[in-house]
């Protein structure tokens, strides 16, 4: 999201609750609960929601067009397979080893990863995505459950069978219902969209903390697979 806003001539002052005394403190008072967030005195819009996050910077710049479904879907399944790869390529001893700025596991990552496909099909069952269902620190990015990944090879696997299955049932009629998030209603195209970039740039961070590692990633993910996405120039950004 910093990258958006540079590239775009927006002045802003970079914050990380980990370093950043009472940091915490001010999103509360704001009532955030999520993160990344942009900021602007006592209004905020969360980075899931980058029209409004352009809109409270006053940038008057429509949002490109969403990739179609089925693109969108088999892309989420391919990077979260390659997540998983990833993930298995992870020394032991690197699972709690945490990554830039966050209180985030590698392990957590990449456990992280498979979440969004998860609470993703939980829209597509009907939940919403309010404040009172989802833990808080969740929201921040600290994951509760933290697979091993020979055990995360199960859910990637289960919630791609969901995911398949929601397609071949219900598209396209279900794509314009609107979901209730804590961030406004989305219809399940932005949602399957936000879900696609998320994976996407996480996969990118998992294949980064590789590289840092020396560790040769097998079959790294290439332009195609982010092509169309709003990707961010930045990996940690």
């Amino acid at each position: 999201m910093k990258d958006h806003l540079a590239t775009r001539g927006v002045e802003f002052k970079s914050i990380n609750i980990v370093d950043e005394p009472g940091a915490i403190e001010e999103l509360e008072v704001l009532g955030v609960m999520a993160l990344p967030v942009v900021a602007r005195g006592t209004q905020y819009a969360i980075g899931l929601d980058m029209e409004k996050v352009f809109d409270l910077a006053g940038l008057d710049e429509a949002q490109p067009a969403l990739l179609p479904a089925e693109t969108l879907a088999g892309r989420i399944s391919s990077i979260v397979l390659a997540a998983v790869r990833y993930a298995s390529q992870l020394p032991l001893s690197q699972h709690n080893a945490t990554i830039p700025g966050r209180d985030r596991t590698y392990l957590g990552l990449a456990n992280h990863i498979v979440a969004h496909v998860e609470i993703f099909l939980t829209f597509t069952r009907g939940g919403d995505f309010t404040l009172d269902g989802v833990d808080s620190d969740v929201l921040r990015g600290l994951e509760r459950r933290i697979d091993l990944p020979r055990d995360l090879v199960d859910r990637a696997d289960a919630a791609n069978r969901a995911f398949r299955t929601w397609l071949d049932e219900s598209m396209p009629s279900d794509l314009e219902r609107i979901v209730s998030t804590f961030f406004g209603g989305q219809t399940l195209h932005a949602l399957l969209s936000s879900c696609a970039y998320s994976v996407a740039q996480h996969t990118r961070q998992l294949l980064a903390v590789l590289d840092e590692l020396g560790v040769e990633a097998d079959g790294p993910l290439g332009p195609s697979d982010y092509e169309g996405l709003p990707m961010p120039a930045g990996v940690w950004t």
